[in-house]
């Protein structure tokens, strides 16, 4: 259940699963890391092919005009806080 805050969505690597079964192909995500954009297959192949790796952009709240209405959370970042110390370099 959606608490009010800014912690919420899924992974792009959820996304992606849950649109192939469907027909649809990820083909970018915008430089703030807001949106990911999907194709439907048969228009696939108009586009270069990327590993989801490099198509991924993380979330760059400073490069987006649009305002959160949101409360910012404290979980996202404890959360990236502890990846951050299992996952040194990130």
């Amino acid at each position: 259940m959606w608490d009010y805050t800014d912690y919420m969505g899924c992974s792009l690597q959820c996304y992606t699963d849950l649109f192939e079964k469907h027909q649809y192909t990820l083909v970018c995500c915008n430089l703030p890391g807001i949106n990911a954009f999907f194709v439907r297959n048969e228009f696939a192949p108009l586009f270069t092919k990327y590993p989801i790796d490099a198509i991924y952009q993380p979330y760059r709240f400073y490069l987006s005009t649009i305002t959160a209405a949101q409360q910012p959370s404290l979980k996202y970042l404890k959360n990236k806080l502890e990846a951050l110390l299992i996952k040194p370099g990130l």
